[in-house]
């Protein structure tokens, strides 16, 4: 004898159709009880069923189909949804490698933009440097040995501070353009 609430069977027996979705259609386990009756052995199933439980019977089969349909539906989805997710990673991978390698060859090609303009700078030091040593050898020349040696370092002096000017402005330039290099890249 089974007695149980119908609450709980259908509960169980939705359970095991899901189990069992594959069962034939003459094997079916669903007997519908009502809380109203008093608890009483259950009849044995018999060939002879309800109209309406055949009803149900059909009406839980198109759901479970539906269902089966709806699930297949969605793995299709993440599977493509996956797809599109390691298609979007790698294009990410390659946009990155693509742009280490633009910035390593901005990069190379910035240091000798700059180390032409330090090779620059440095000649031009040079060249003001022997300009400065030759009009001191020639104003040494031109004065003789009349001026004083006060004399000549003032005028030795104020010729090599606009030497250092001229070089200092020219740094300055050179840094400027260094610097409008480094901000265009």
């Amino acid at each position: 004898s089974i007695a149980v609430s119908s609450s709980v069977f259908r509960l169980r027996m939705a359970d095991a159709s899901r189990k069992n979705r594959r069962r034939k259609n003459d094997e079916n386990d669903v007997i519908v009880i009502d809380d109203d009756e008093p608890m009483e052995q259950l009849p044995k199933r018999g060939k002879n069923e309800s109209p309406e439980v055949l009803e149900l019977r059909e009406r839980l089969r198109g759901t479970e189909e539906k269902l089966n349909k709806s699930e297949e539906k969605f793995q299709r989805l993440c599977r493509v949804a996956r797809e599109y997710e390691l298609r979007a990673e790698k294009a990410e991978s390659q946009l990155d490698s693509k742009r280490g390698v633009l910035d390593a060859m901005k990069n190379q090609e910035l240091e000798k933009k700059v180390s032409s303009l330090e090779n620059q700078l440095e000649d031009e030091r040079k060249a003001a440097s022997k300009k400065r040593s030759d009009l001191s050898n020639q104003l040494a020349l031109e004065q003789g040995k009349t001026l004083k040696g006060v004399e000549r370092e003032n005028i030795l002096s104020l010729e090599l501070e606009k030497e250092r000017r001229q070089v200092e402005e020219y740094r300055m330039r050179m840094t400027e353009q260094s610097n409008q290099l480094v901000e265009e890249r």
